[in-house]
C-alpha cells in the first residue's frame, strides 16, 4: 500500500531523462497493475493506447511526475472511463503550479490531475439500476422554462432556437428517467445561475486566474490576464460545464453506485487541486477508492505555491471540449486540434525501478 504521508520526488530535468511513461506503461508490471483495478467495462491494453495516444496528442504530459500521470490512467481504469477521447467521458491533464525547494525558493513542475467530463458522469449515471435516460443542459433567459418541486414535479424545456442571441445562462437542469416499481419515474434538478457560480469559484484554476488579473501591475499584464481567463473552459465553453455541474448534482436524487459516490469524492478533489494521484499507484488502494471503501490521498498544501498565473490553455485544470460553442448560437463548430507530434525521447521523466509489492513505484 502507498504510504499516504510521503512527500513527493522533486523531478529531474527533462534533458537528463532516459526513461519514461511510455516505457513504463509497456512494462508487464503495470500491465498487471492495470488489470488487477480493470472491471468489466474496461480493458487494460485499450486504456494503454488511450493513454499513449493521449501523451502523443498532449507532449506535456511527459513533463509531469510520471507518477501523477500513472496514478492518473490507474484512477481512470478503476472508474472504466476512456481518458482524452472525442467521447469526452473523462481526461488527463497536465498542470502547471509551483513548489518550494528551499527556504525562499520555488520551482516550476508539472502533475497530471484527472477530471471526469459531463459525458463520463452520464456513464457512470447509466450503470445505476433502474436509470434508462440522463439528460442535461443549460437555460438560457429566452428559452421556455417551468419546473415545480416536490410532489408535483413538472418538468418542461424548450429551447427558442428563434433568436440569433439566446441571452445569458440564468440556471441548468439535468433529468433521470428511472425505471421503478410503479413505472418510470421523472427525476429533474434544476440548479440557478447563483449555485453554479459558487460551482465555478471551487475551480483552482478559474480562481488563479482571476487573482491575475487583480494583481496586474499594468495594463498589459492585466490585458494578458484577461485573455488568459477567456481561454478556460468556464468562459469558451460555459454550458457544457453547467452540463456537467448538473448531471453530476442529479447524482443526489437517483439511486447511486458506490462507485458514483467514489466518483463525485475524487473529482470534487481534482478539481479544487486537492488529489495526490502521484499516491494513486498502489492497486489495492485504487480499487479501496474506486469503490468507496478508501478516501483519496490528499496533496500537503503547505509545500505547494497556488497555480502560476502563465500557464496555458492546455494546462488548464478544466478540459477544452472537443466541441467549441459560438458566441451568437447554440450549434457547435469543430475547435482547432493540436498535431499528433511523438514526443521526443529525451522529454520523458526518469523513472525508479520496480519492486513486487505495494505501488507500481518504488522509493
Amino acid at each position: 500500500m502507498a504510504d499516504g504521508g510521503g512527500a513527493r520526488p522533486s523531478l529531474v530535468p527533462a534533458q537528463q531523462n532516459k526513461r519514461g511513461i511510455l516505457d513504463l506503461l509497456e512494462s508487464d508490471r503495470v500491465r498487471k497493475g492495470l488489470a488487477a483495478v480493470a472491471g468489466k467495462h474496461m480493458n487494460p491494453e485499450r486504456m494503454t493506447r488511450l493513454i499513449i495516444n493521449a501523451i502523443n496528442r498532449t507532449p506535456d504530459l511527459l513533463k509531469c511526475d510520471p507518477r501523477t500521470v500513472l496514478g492518473a490512467t490507474m484512477t481512470t481504469t478503476a472508474l472504466a472511463l476512456e481518458p482524452n477521447t472525442p467521447q469526452q467521458l473523462a481526461w488527463l491533464l497536465p498542470y502547471k503550479t509551483r513548489r518550494k525547494v528551499g527556504d525562499n525558493e520555488w520551482e516550476d513542475y508539472y502533475e497530471c490531475q484527472f477530471q471526469i467530463g459531463a459525458q463520463g458522469w452520464k456513464e457512470l449515471m447509466y450503470r445505476s439500476p433502474g436509470i434508462t435516460r440522463v439528460n442535461a443542459g443549460a437555460i438560457y433567459e429566452h428559452d421556455r422554462f417551468v419546473f415545480k418541486d416536490a410532489a408535483d414535479i413538472v418538468f418542461e424545456y424548450e429551447p427558442n432556437y428563434l433568436v440569433d442571441d439566446p441571452g445569458r445562462i440564468v440556471a441548468g437542469y439535468a433529468y433521470a428517467k428511472l425505471e421503478t416499481e410503479r413505472g418510470v419515474d421523472l427525476i429533474p434538478t434544476v440548479v440557478p445561475w447563483k449555485e453554479i457560480e459558487k460551482i465555478r469559484s471551487r475551480s483552482e484554476t478559474y480562481r488563479a486566474l482571476l487573482r491575475g488579473i487583480d494583481n496586474a501591475r499594468n495594463p498589459d499584464q492585466r490585458q494578458k490576464a484577461e485573455r488568459k481567463l477567456a481561454e478556460t473552459p468556464w468562459v469558451m465553453w460555459e454550458d457544457q460545464m453547467v452540463e456537467k455541474s448538473c448531471t453530476k448534482r442529479l447524482r443526489k436524487k437517483v439511486p447511486i453506485t458506490p462507485q458514483i459516490a467514489a466518483a463525485a469524492a475524487i473529482d470534487d478533489g481534482a478539481d479544487v487541486g486537492q488529489i495526490d494521484f502521484s499516491q494513486m499507484t498502489d492497486p489495492d488502494l485504487v480499487r479501496a477508492v474506486a469503490s468507496g471503501e478508501a478516501e483519496a490521498p490528499l496533496i500537503e498544501h503547505g509545500e505547494d505555491q497556488p497555480m502560476n498565473n502563465d500557464i496555458g490553455a492546455e494546462q488548464q485544470r478544466e478540459p477544452a471540449p472537443a466541441q467549441q460553442q459560438a458566441t451568437t448560437s447554440r450549434e457547435p463548430k469543430p475547435s482547432a486540434r493540436r498535431a499528433d507530434t511523438p514526443p521526443a525521447e529525451d522529454a520523458m521523466p526518469d523513472l525508479p525501478a520496480d519492486d513486487d509489492t505495494g505501488s507500481l513505484f518504488s522509493e
